[in-house]
C-alpha cells in the first residue's frame, strides 16, 4: 500500500476510522478535521470534531442543537442517516493513528460537507452550552491557516 501523508487531509474533510472513547469498544467513528497541530512533545495531531448519528438528544434539546451542525440523512453522501457534528467535542487524533488506520485499510476520507465552514461558525456563535473561552478557541483554530 502506498504511503499516506495525514497533511493531505484538508480542513473540514470528513474521516472515518476505528476509535475508542473511554469505556467503549473500538468502533468506526466519523470526525470532521479542523486542522493539524503539533503537541508539546513534537507529535502531530489532526484536531477533529466528532460527528454522531445519535441525534435524539439534540433534537429534544434546542439549547444543545443550536450549537451543532446538523445534516439530514442523505444530504451528504458520507452521512446516510441524520447526523450532528459537535463543535464542543474536539478530539486530537495522532497522525500515527491516521497512518496506521490507512495501512490497515480502515481509514475512509470524504470531501468537506457543503457549506460546512459557514454552518460551523454559526453553530459556534449560537451555542448556548459552550463557554466563551471554548468558542474563542474554536474560532482561533478556524482563523489559523491549515
Amino acid at each position: 500500500m502506498a504511503s499516506f501523508d495525514p497533511f493531505s487531509l484538508g480542513r473540514f474533510s470528513v474521516i472515518r476510522l476505528p476509535y475508542r472513547f473511554e469505556d467503549e469498544h473500538l468502533l468506526s467513528k466519523f470526525f470532521v478535521l479542523l486542522g493539524h497541530h503539533k503537541d508539546g512533545f513534537g507529535e502531530w495531531h489532526a484536531i477533529c470534531i466528532k460527528a454522531t448519528s445519535q441525534v435524539t438528544v439534540y433534537k429534544n434539546n434546542p439549547d444543545k442543537m443550536c450549537g451543532c451542525v446538523y445534516y439530514r440523512a442523505g444530504l451528504v453522501p458520507c452521512f446516510p442517516v441524520d447526523t450532528v457534528i459537535q463543535p464542543d467535542n474536539q478530539i486530537p487524533i495522532a497522525h500515527k493513528a491516521l497512518v496506521d488506520a490507512h495501512f490497515d485499510g480502515a481509514l475512509e476520507c470524504f470531501d468537506s460537507p457543503p457549506g460546512f465552514e459557514e454552518l460551523l461558525r454559526m453553530a459556534v456563535a449560537d451555542s448556548m452550552t459552550m463557554s466563551k473561552r471554548l468558542k474563542q478557541r474554536l474560532l482561533d483554530i478556524l482563523d489559523t491557516p491549515n
